[in-house]
């Protein structure tokens, strides 16, 4: 199928797929887990508070879901993606085999520098520095090597902060589904059609998952599923590339569509390095546990950040449509906004706060 073939009714036509297809491999994935004792079980970690074993099926099935709608509609799919699959593939071993048997630190982020080598091998990296106009000219050699650096960093991050808060019914995969949902929108408005519709696949999985993973949730992504996840997102913000603009003129979009789960490992890794603990160690300092603590219900917390995150998307697609100056004066407020509120969090009054009340509910 060749680009002039590509409609808004083959991304709903691929969204619809999607949806079906994952409900039934959902249920065939969720009886596996069962069967294999892929289990998340109660209490095994501090911010572990579900009452009974939840199967982490939910990876799987996303995983297997895009694979097989993928393959299905392959002629619809451009190189790049495939090699996508591919890289995301290694990320979604590692995370099934951490799901299985946990891994140490060190052992993920090996896994992870892998698939982001090999998709940048592939040749998708960000051209930031490449793009960006200095007033003198560097080392071509130099200049590749700062955007391999900044892509590497990029995918690391995002598919981390994507399993950091996986830890809240819903959460995770609903910030997923209006990122994918917005980034549908860009494709379409740039003619990036493949991407667009290898989004759309992305999306109907999500949806479908959504109604399982929401509170109380039925299945659990694990590390399999938020991992993949978070590193596709990471790759479709590189891939988003309009012809007509330069990657130094829109670098923001992303971090802003990104923006609740980047702010959200940002302050745990502050506050534990604070702290004088390991980034990497568990805990019930996220962003949604600080607001349960303040006296926000669980579903409350999910839904203020959801509504966060939506907000997040409108700006960074309105922002696209701005002069450079103005969407980076947007970037600025928004970061200026994002400062503030880890202030807030970890000012010595609210941290207090949060601490009384968590006693409080644990007395009770």
């Amino acid at each position: 199928m060749n680009l002039s073939s590509f409609t808004t009714g083959t991304i709903f036509e691929a969204l619809f797929i999607s949806f079906v297809s994952c409900l039934i491999i959902t249920f065939l994935s969720t009886k596996f887990a069962v069967q294999t004792k892929l289990l998340d079980i109660p209490a095994s970690q501090p911010h572990k508070v579900h009452q009974k074993p939840v199967p982490i099926s939910g990876g799987l099935a996303f995983f297997v879901t895009l694979w097989l709608c993928s393959m299905l509609m392959r002629h619809d799919l451009s190189s790049p993606i495939i090699k996508l699959l591919i890289a995301a593939t290694i990320i979604f071993i590692f995370g099934l085999w951490d799901d299985y048997s946990p891994l140490k630190p060190y052992q993920k982020i090996i896994g992870q520098t892998v698939a982001s080598s090999v998709l940048i091998a592939f040749g998708t990296q960000a051209q930031i520095v490449e793009s960006f106009p200095l007033p003198f000219q560097l080392n071509p050699y130099l200049v590749k090597s700062i955007d391999i650096g900044i892509t590497l960093f990029w995918l690391l991050f995002i598919t981390n902060a994507f399993n950091l808060i996986d830890s809240m019914d819903g959460l995770m995969v609903g910030i997923a589904s209006w990122t994918i949902g917005f980034f549908i929108l860009a494709a379409i408005d740039s003619k990036q059609w493949p991407l667009a519709f290898f989004c759309a696949i992305m999306l109907g999985s999500c949806i479908l998952l959504t109604f399982f993973n929401a509170h109380p949730a039925f299945i659990f992504f694990g590390d399999s599923g938020a991992q993949t996840i978070g590193f596709l997102l990471a790759a479709i913000a590189i891939l988003y590339n309009p012809p007509e603009r330069l990657q130094s003129n829109t670098w923001f979009m992303p971090i802003l569509m990104l923006g609740i789960p980047i702010f959200d490992t940002v302050l745990v890794v502050l506050s534990r390095r604070r702290r004088g603990l390991h980034f990497y160690s568990s805990g019930t300092d996220h962003t949604y546990h600080r607001l349960v603590k303040l006296g926000l219900s669980s579903v409350q917390a999910v839904q203020i950040m959801l509504l966060a995150a939506f907000a997040l998307e409108i700006l960074a697609f309105l922002a696209i449509s701005q002069t450079p100056l103005r969407a980076n004066i947007i970037f600025g407020i928004v970061l200026i906004f994002g400062i503030l509120g880890i202030v807030f969090f970890e000012s010595e009054k609210v941290w207090k706060k949060e601490n009384s009340n968590q006693n409080t509910d644990q007395r009770q």
